[in-house]
C-alpha cells in the first residue's frame, strides 16, 4: 500500500532556508558580483519558496533579486523582484520587511 511522503519538520525547512540565505550572502559578498551566481541562487530560493509556500523564502527571493547586479538595467529582474517581495506579505500579513525593500525598489 503506497504511503504519503513525509513532510519535513519545521526545523529541517528552516535549516534549508538558512543555507539558502548563506548562498545569497556569498553571492552578494563576491567581488565582482556575478549575475550568473545570482541567477542560480534566485532559482534555488524560488523553487524552495514555491515548494513550501514560505513567506520567508519569498522574501529571500525578493532580497536576492533586489541585490542582483543587473536589476536596474533588466526589466525582467525588476518585475521578478516586485513579484517576490509582494508575494511574501500575502502569505504572512503584516510582514513588513519585504515591503521596505519594495518601497526602495
Amino acid at each position: 500500500m503506497p504511503t504519503e511522503p513525509e513532510t519535513p519538520s519545521t526545523e529541517l525547512v528552516q535549516a534549508d532556508l538558512d543555507r539558502l540565505w548563506e548562498t545569497i550572502d556569498t553571492a552578494n559578498a563576491a567581488s565582482p558580483r556575478a549575475p550568473i551566481q545570482f541567477d542560480t541562487v534566485i532559482q534555488n530560493v524560488v523553487a524552495f519558496a514555491a515548494a513550501y509556500s514560505s513567506a520567508n523564502a519569498w522574501y529571500a527571493a525578493g532580497y536576492a533579486s533586489y541585490m542582483h547586479p543587473m536589476r536596474m538595467p533588466d526589466e525582467i529582474i525588476r518585475q521578478q523582484t516586485v513579484f517576490y517581495l509582494t508575494k511574501a506579505p500575502t502569505l504572512r500579513p503584516g510582514f513588513a520587511l519585504p515591503l521596505l525593500y519594495l518601497a526602495y525598489h
